[in-house]
């Protein structure tokens, strides 16, 4: 049963599609004239913006024993048994109402970009305003291109004129790019008599890294870089080269902490370092094994290179990377393996 217009924002134009698109995107379920009607009706809610209520199975049981009951006391002639029946269908109306009143004035305001490993849980996180006088209570919500692993907190609580984060695990899909397109909103709360929804238009990506696997040792890596001009200096010298903001997971050490008591923001030092204390990952030197058993080797060793604080240097084919160290590093690392397209024929 739709409802007035609630708030929601911007929808941005959708972009065009072409079937040779890097990388490839996650595509929606349902093939057919029945998967192309259900992407059409979802299209039109998120357009309009409209809240959707149907009863949940407890809903309908409810509303069966409501009925018989009223029955049952109109056949025994029991007045009793009569109000009961009639208490119970006030109540099956209060629920609709108040559920939907629930999830009435939530606006979604922005979907953060999610990144995980093939197969492992990744946390997706949704920012909801309320824009109503009330609190809200027991929403959730549901991804249309990936099913939710494990639902939000039904009890976080979403204060009136206020945004609140909701999260969700989210089991990752093959590795690669994936779209996210559309974001339902959805609540059973108070009574869980009735499943109200509303479509909201999110324009995301979940980054899904290769899996961290391989039994290849460091040797097939070809261990360390290119002597440079610096590799006589004693193990561990570095000179200072230069500072760039600090990024969520560098290394503390590397802070500048005496130009932040300054008032400056953070700032991570950068320093040439030997080239010969790294190791030089390339995508060509893992013969014998196919693309993705390849990236998911130098996924491995990556995490290994940066779990023992080693520099290292990447190299694929459609990319290079380093030498560097660090989490941030890492991270970009697998997002390179992550775009990796298989070679063409012919190649390896």
């Amino acid at each position: 049963m739709p409802s007035p217009k609630s708030p929601s924002f911007d929808r941005e134009p959708s972009q065009s599609r072409t079937p040779d698109s890097k990388p490839k995107a996650h595509r929606r379920s349902g093939t057919g004239r029945s998967g192309q009607w259900r992407a059409w009706l979802e299209e039109r809610m998120a357009q309009h913006q409209r809240l959707y209520i149907i009863p949940t199975r407890f809903g309908v049981y409810f509303l069966v024993a409501s009925v018989l009951v009223i029955l049952i006391g109109a056949a025994y002639q029991n007045n009793l048994v009569n109000i009961l029946g009639f208490f119970m269908l006030a109540l099956l109306f209060i629920a609709m109402i108040a559920t939907h009143e629930n999830l009435k004035g939530l606006r979604v305001t922005r979907v953060e970009p999610a990144a995980g490993f093939a197969g492992e849980l990744l946390t997706f996180k949704v920012y909801v305003h309320n824009t109503t006088g009330a609190p809200k209570a027991g929403c959730r919500f549901a991804i249309r291109e990936f099913p939710i692993s494990i639902p939000s907190d039904p009890r976080a609580k979403i204060e009136a004129q206020a945004e609140a984060r909701l999260q969700a695990g989210v089991r990752a899909p093959s590795r690669g790019l994936h779209k996210v397109h559309k974001i339902r909103l959805y609540t059973t709360a108070p009574f869980g008599l009735f499943y109200v929804w509303l479509w909201q238009t999110a324009d995301t990506q979940i980054t899904v890294y290769p899996r961290r696997f391989g039994d290849r040792n460091w040797q097939e890596a070809e261990i360390g870089h290119e002597a440079s001009p610096h590799a006589s200096r004693q193990p561990g010298a570095e000179d200072y080269s230069h500072h760039s903001l600090y990024q969520s997971g560098e290394s503390l050490q590397r802070v500048d902490w005496k130009a932040n008591a300054r008032g400056r923001p953070l700032l991570t030092k950068h320093y040439d370092e030997a080239r010969t204390s790294g190791v030089r990952l390339n995508y060509q030197n893992l013969v014998g094994l196919d693309h993705e058993q390849r990236l998911e080797q130098l996924s491995a060793w990556v995490d290994q290179a940066t779990k023992s604080g080693r520099s290292f240097q990447i190299t694929l084919p459609n990319g290079q990377l380093g030498p560097d160290r660090g989490l941030a590093f890492a991270q970009r690392a697998w997002t390179l393996l992550a775009e990796q397209e298989p070679p063409q024929e012919g190649r390896t």
